[in-house]
């Protein structure tokens, strides 16, 4: 509740309770916020216009100015995305985060 009382206050004109929302419905700033988000910490492949509930959480957290542990979230996916892959450590999958490792 608390993500979508701070989308409602950032002026978002799309539907705050989907599961994912549109950075295009947002103001010019938080737009760019969201896209570099998107362009840094998401683990897609294509379709950058959207950006998920955990993403999105990270957005409401930094804007609050309140305590995150990036680096937490950063492995997180990582071994989610291991996970996908079957297990296999080997290949490009590992090499997903450069900026960060």
């Amino acid at each position: 509740m608390c993500t979508r009382g701070c989308f409602l206050r950032m002026k978002c004109t799309g539907d705050i309770f989907s599961s994912q929302i549109n950075k295009g419905e947002l103001p010019m700033r938080y737009k760019f916020l969201l896209h570099v988000l998107i362009q840094c910490l998401s683990n897609r492949r294509a379709g950058y216009d959207l950006a998920g509930n955990d993403l999105v959480g990270l957005m409401v957290v930094l804007v609050l100015n309140k305590l995150f542990s990036i680096s937490k979230y950063i492995y997180a996916n990582m071994k989610e995305n291991m996970k996908r892959t079957g297990g296999r450590t080997t290949g490009n999958k590992f090499w997903m985060y450069p900026r960060f490792l």
